[in-house]
């Protein structure tokens, strides 16, 4: 576990000037593809870290209603001719409001490519979530999607 960590932060310091040449959106908003389906906002505070939050609603469970948000670090860059694709690792709350409620926590990893000529990026994570409450148990969730920068950071 200790290798793992200090090879993130190798990489987090390594790419960190890369990423500062990239042109990052500031603010993007989008939707949220799959089941549960949504709405998602991504802020980005420089180059490299950012927050994020989603709400959707599921409907094959009942109208199940969830939202999670977390801080992300993206701690690798691939740079492509028509844009670029970070590679990110965050943390934060989940909570899911219907018959199946649940509080907890998810470690979300995943990817998203950002266009260089179009206000657009596609994203994609696995979101390992521990539930906590009202019981005490782990399950995978993920998601894909579409965001619009709204905003840029130059």
């Amino acid at each position: 576990m200790k290798k793992a960590l200090l090879c993130l932060a190798c990489a987090l310091v390594f790419s960190q000037s890369a990423l500062a040449q990239s042109k990052i959106p500031r603010f993007e908003a989008g939707i949220l593809l799959g089941e549960p389906l949504g709405l998602s906002v991504k802020l980005w505070y420089n180059q490299f870290s950012a927050a994020d939050a989603s709400v959707a609603w599921s409907f094959t469970e009942n109208g199940v209603f969830e939202v999670h948000a977390d801080y992300i670090l993206h701690f690798l860059k691939f740079d492509f001719e028509n844009g670029v694709l970070p590679i990110y690792i965050g943390l934060g709350p989940a909570l899911r409001i219907g018959n199946e409620w649940f509080i907890g926590g998810r470690l979300p990893v995943g990817l998203s490519y950002i266009f260089d000529r179009l206000p657009i990026s596609l994203f994609g994570e696995i979101a390992p979530q521990w539930q906590l409450l009202p019981g005490n148990k782990f399950v995978l969730s993920g998601g894909a999607g579409i965001r619009i920068a709204l905003g840029s950071a130059d």
